[in-house]
């Protein structure tokens, strides 16, 4: 059976740090319960993941998992394809202003957004 999630949250930091923080996969089990291990495989060229492997234990069982990573300037996207306990997952981040559904966007640092919804 498939499952669908959404969750809207606000995060009172600009766009780029929360970016920074979604892309330090490898600190998952520092501030998750679920995940048990992460090793990046590979990154693309501006140090951000590209590929992970993934341990992760939800209801007591345990899984691995290989995570694509897509980044965009203000938002993430990640899958996983099969796996023995799941059928596959897509995850997307898309940070926009509070307020607003528009991408946050600045014209200078001292106009930039400091508070942004993540969905």
């Amino acid at each position: 059976m498939a499952v669908r999630a959404s969750r809207e949250i606000v995060i009172d930091a600009p766009p780029e740090a929360i970016l920074d923080a979604l892309a330090d996969v490898e600190a998952a089990p520092t501030w998750s319960s679920v995940y048990k291990h992460v090793h990046v495989i590979d990154r693309y060229g501006d140090g951000r993941p590209r590929r992970a492997r993934v341990t992760i234990r939800v209801l007591g069982l345990v899984d691995h998992e290989i995570v694509e990573y897509h980044w965009g300037r203000h938002w993430v996207v990640w899958d996983a394809d099969r796996t023995a306990q799941q059928h596959a997952q897509h995850v997307e981040y898309n940070l926009h202003p509070e307020g607003t559904r528009p991408a946050c966007v600045s014209t200078s640092p001292s106009s930039r957004p400091r508070r942004c919804r993540i969905f």
